[in-house]
Formats: structure tokens, sequence, C-alpha cells
């Protein structure tokens, strides 16, 4: 970053702030100037962060005095999406914030052999938990959830998100809240689960008919993420990834997408790089979940796969 800045990691976990502080610790605050780094926290985490934190560690009693101290006069980054508008309105009684917010998650597209490993984690083990479904006709949505919540428990994991079941016709709308529908002829599985604070995002559709339609939809979808892993190498954006996916998808006959080809993924299950026609942003370097899909009336199919891009080719993870 060209000008120092401040992150904040309130009640819930801030990916900004663990990416940059590399440490997950309630109610503090990360000044980053230059090459230090000054992380302040309450004193009932006066321990977990001088053991965990790398950098200066001052507890506080009244965290504005000792943000005034650091900050008094200068510019100052913030993270405008997870620094509430209290906050900032503090901040600016004694120094000048910027919203960097853009500029922070640019800085987190590009992942290190580290990062990897751990979404490699996660991707191995959403499969095997994938693969493992036990789908029968009859059995309903909620089922289904209750056996990749148990699983991903046994695995000492956590869920990367509220995972989405949709059987037969509920799988033609992208975002089914799971509920009790039972499976007759097929359901849409989409869910990715939390590896060291990296996650992943897989879909899959089982089919227990011999619907055709359904299958040759699906096939379709498969074929189409082989053609998008192939091109990737000649693509450098997120605008040119979007529009190389509708010529495809146009070109083999799958309705076009209500939605983007798909999206960045890491600390976050959706973050830069972003997958649409107006995005400039780089692929290179990043993690991707793409998920080639197709909805209809009576269904809908989505198949759906975390790689990495290292720039001259794609791998899955």
């Amino acid at each position: 970053m060209k000008i120092p800045f401040l992150l904040y990691r309130g009640e819930h976990f801030n990916a900004n702030f663990f990416h940059y502080s590399k440490v997950d610790i309630d109610h503090s605050f990360l000044f980053v100037d230059g090459k230090h780094q000054t992380l302040l926290v309450p004193l009932m985490n006066l321990k977990a962060a001088s053991a965990q934190f790398s950098g200066t560690v001052i507890p506080y009693r009244d965290v504005f005095s000792e943000l005034k101290k650091l900050l008094k006069g200068r510019i100052v980054g913030v993270d405008g999406m997870n620094v509430g508008f209290a906050i900032t309105e503090r901040l600016k009684k004694f120094c000048k914030p910027r919203d960097i917010s853009s500029d922070l998650l640019r800085g987190r597209i590009r992942k290190n052999e580290e990062e990897l490993g751990r979404m490699r984690k996660a991707s191995e083990a959403t499969k095997e938990i994938l693969d493992s479904l036990e789908i029968k006709q009859g059995i309903t949505e909620a089922e289904i959830k209750k056996q990749l919540l148990l699983q991903t428990l046994d695995r000492g994991l956590e869920s990367a998100f509220e995972p989405i079941v949709a059987a037969d016709a509920n799988s033609s709308f992208p975002h089914h809240k799971t509920g009790h529908a039972k499976v007759n002829h097929m359901v849409l599985v989409d869910y990715g689960v939390r590896y060291e604070s990296y996650c992943c995002d897989f879909t899959r559709c089982f089919f227990l008919g011999k619907d055709g339609k359904m299958k040759a939809a699906y096939g379709k979808l498969q074929d189409a993420f082989d053609a998008i892993m192939g091109k990737l190498p000649s693509l450098r954006s997120g605008h040119e990834l979007s529009v190389f996916s509708r010529k495809l998808f146009t070109k083999m006959d799958i309705p076009e997408l209500p939605h983007s080809i798909g999206h960045g993924i890491g600390l976050e299950v959706h973050e830069f790089p972003r997958l649409n026609r107006k995005s400039n942003d780089l692929l290179a370097g990043s993690t991707m979940a793409i998920e080639p899909s197709a909805y209809f009336s009576d269904f809908g199919v989505r198949y759906e796969n975390t790689l990495y891009f290292d720039g001259k080719k794609a791998h899955l993870l």
C-alpha cells in the first residue's frame, strides 16, 4: 500500500485483517506502516496477541486514545467495507481516513504456496464428502445437508458457507434455500469446507432416474468447464473470461447464465478477481471457483470446481 492503513477485527472474522496480520484476535486494530505492524488489543486478549503476533502489541482501555497517538494528522487507509461508520467518524477527529477496500481485495488475489496448500486440503476434504453422500429416492434435502455437516464435523472442519441442496425443480433456483423437499429424479449439491481459514466451493448433480435431458445438460457443462480450463492461459482478466464463457455457451447451445461464470475464492467464498464483463481484475496467480450452469423451468444443473491459475496453466485444487 502507498499509505499506512488501519484494519479492524470486531465480533466476526475479517479476511483482510487475517491476511495482513496472520492472527485472528477479536476487537483488535491492526496498523500497518510500511514494514512495521502494530496490533492494538483489549486487555483480555493481550496474552494471546503477545504469543501469536510478531509485531508490536499495545493493550488498550481506550482504543481511540491509543490510535490518536499513532495516527494524529496523518492520511490513513481504512477498510471501508469492514470499518463501520461510527469508527470512521471517530477517526476523522484526529486523522484523515481514506477508503482502500478495493486495494486490499486486489492485494489478496495472488495466492502463495501456504495459502494454496490450505485450499488444496479444503478441496480434497470437500470432494471426499461429496463422493461419499448416500442419496436415494425419497431422501430429503435436509437429510443430505445433515450428511454434509456431520461429515464436516467428523473431519474437524467447518462449512465455508451454508450448503445448497436443491431437489428436482428446486435446482432451477441458483440460491435455493435447503428445505424438506424429497428427491425423486435429481439433486444439486453446492458445498465447500474451510480449512485453516481458507475456503473452497464445489457443485455436483446426482441423478436417480433415466432422464436423458438432465444428464445431457450436465454433460455439456462438464465439457464447458474443460474448455474454460484449456482457454485460461490465453485470458488475462475477468472481463476476458466472461466474454469467452458467453461465446462458448452460445456455441454449445447452453442457456445464458443469470450470474457470472464464477468468482474468486480464498479467505472468503466470494472475493477478487471478479469474473464479469466489467472486471479488469487480473487472473494470474488467483484461485477461482468456475461454475458453468444451466437453469430450466423444471430443473437446473451446475458443475463447479475450485482451481488455481498460475498464469500459464489452470490446476484443479
